[in-house]
């Protein structure tokens, strides 16, 4: 599991913020307690994350977080609004580079082949 900070700058008061996003709930909220975050600054809407300043990102960074543009920031935001579809805390661990719908077809059929309720072979 892996936690990642945006490279954005947007304005709030005079901070310039970035976002903190991770691939697991549980990991975001350990990274946002290391950094003194409060958890009401948590954000769960479409896609979990926090909003963090310039200073936390750096301390972030130091602390493991990845450091991504915005083409991966959107890619995993994609992901995260496929898990979420599927009522997953986590996105599933896999590579930067494959598309929310793979990720979704992936997940149904695990998630098929664990309940055995897959498509009948039967001809009759």
């Amino acid at each position: 599991m892996s936690v990642y900070v945006d490279g954005a700058r947007n304005k709030y008061g005079r901070m310039k913020m970035c976002h903190m996003i991770a691939t697991s709930l549980d990991e975001l909220h350990v990274m946002a307690e290391r950094l003194g975050l409060k958890r009401k600054w948590f954000q769960d809407h479409e896609t979990p994350h926090y909003d963090i300043c310039q200073a936390k990102r750096l301390k972030a960074i130091e602390f493991g977080a990845i450091a991504v543009n915005r083409k991966e920031v959107v890619e995993l935001i994609r992901r995260w609004r496929a898990a979420r579809l599927l009522n997953l805390t986590q996105i599933p661990e896999v590579a930067l580079g494959q598309s929310a719908l793979q990720l979704m077809l992936d997940q149904i059929d695990v998630r098929i082949s664990r309940s055995g309720t897959g498509p009948s072979t039967d001809e009759s």
